[in-house]
């Protein structure tokens, strides 16, 4: 199962749509079938001020919001796992 599905509501996943049209970005998530909550930057503010470099940006925000860790570029799904253990478990 997605690593989604498996986590339930023990973690929320939200895409960021990075200096892209919002009409393509949706388009994009209907094509892929996407679910997450999606939200825009659209001039890449957000990204640089959280330390993006590298596509995707992946980071860690606890319930309180507070950032627990950063990763820059791909994860397979065995790293993304092992890294949601590691930053919340």
């Amino acid at each position: 199962a997605p690593v989604e599905a498996d986590l339930g509501e023990e973690v929320t996943f939200l895409g960021m749509n990075i200096q892209d049209d919002r009409d393509r970005a949706n388009a994009l998530l209907a094509e892929t079938g996407v679910d997450w909550v999606s939200a825009s930057d659209p001039d890449g503010a957000l990204y640089l001020e959280l330390g993006g470099l590298a596509m995707p940006f992946t980071v860690y925000i606890s319930a309180e919001g507070e950032i627990v860790d950063k990763h820059n570029g791909p994860l397979t799904e065995q790293q993304l796992r092992e890294q949601i253990k590691q930053a919340f478990g």
